[in-house]
């Protein structure tokens, strides 16, 4: 479950008074699919076809979206695909290795077979690729945390309340560190009102319009989150959080 916000939602926000991300109008943003306000670091997945709280993208790998509640399975899942990669192409190093060694002459050694130079290729090749780019994804969730900070909150330029890694860590973790490893949500209960941050000062939330029409092609059409323009030496001075994480 990636964290959609609660169904019977409208009291709930009407209670809240003022927002800080809102449409150009002035008013709350709406989600006219979920019919009911949306928080203000929630996005609609129109694959999911849910609001999800801090949602980073739609992913085709585990056919969800990574959201608040489920990004710690993700991270999870990326570092433990990653750590298996790279075991299993040591062990194929190792295994190579006591083959040489236990050889008395290598000259007369018996060749490997054609059938297991080629697995034993394919395998490596298989292993190095997976360390590269899911170490790359997971290199991407870490920043995520780090920033506080969602791929679709790069694009609109905003993110979470800063503090320290550990603070933004066990939101998606959880408190106690006996448990962190461990494949299943231990996360604290969401908090829907937590406030979308400007990255840069004087940032007019009415500037920009969270249309549900737009399309960032995180993941093909999944996401309504839109883009903010700004000046050219506004990008090129940005602050920390203002590069769009690539994700494909």
């Amino acid at each position: 479950d990636p964290s959609p916000p609660p169904e019977d939602r409208v009291g709930m926000f009407e209670e809240r008074g003022p927002v800080r991300e809102c449409k150009k109008s002035g008013e709350r943003r709406f989600c006219k699919w979920c019919d009911s306000y949306k928080p203000d670091r929630c996005h609609h997945c129109r694959i999911c076809q849910s609001c999800i709280l801090r949602m980073d993208h739609h992913c085709p790998w585990i056919n969800n979206c990574v959201g608040l509640g489920n990004q710690k399975l993700f991270i999870l899942f990326l570092g433990y695909t990653t750590l298996c990669a790279a075991v299993t192409f040591f062990m194929l190093l190792g295994s190579a290795g006591v083959w040489l060694w236990s050889q008395n002459n290598w000259s007369d050694a018996p060749p490997p077979s054609s059938m297991t130079l080629i697995c034993t290729g394919v395998l490596a090749l298989v292993c190095i690729a997976a360390v590269i780019f899911i170490g790359d994804f997971l290199q991407e969730q870490i920043e995520s945390i780090a920033t506080n900070c969602t791929l679709v909150e790069t694009y609109q330029h905003t993110h979470g309340e800063r503090t320290s890694f550990m603070d933004h860590f066990r939101t998606v973790f959880g408190e106690h560190w006996f448990v962190w490893p461990w494949p299943f949500p231990t996360a604290p209960p969401p908090n829907y009102f937590e406030e979308a941050i400007p990255d840069r000062d004087g940032y007019a939330w009415g500037n920009a319009d969270f249309d549900d029409t737009d399309n960032l092609g995180i993941a093909g059409e999944a996401t309504e989150a839109s883009v903010t323009e700004i000046p050219d030496s506004d990008a090129r001075e940005g602050s920390e959080g203002n590069r769009p994480r690539q994700r494909h």
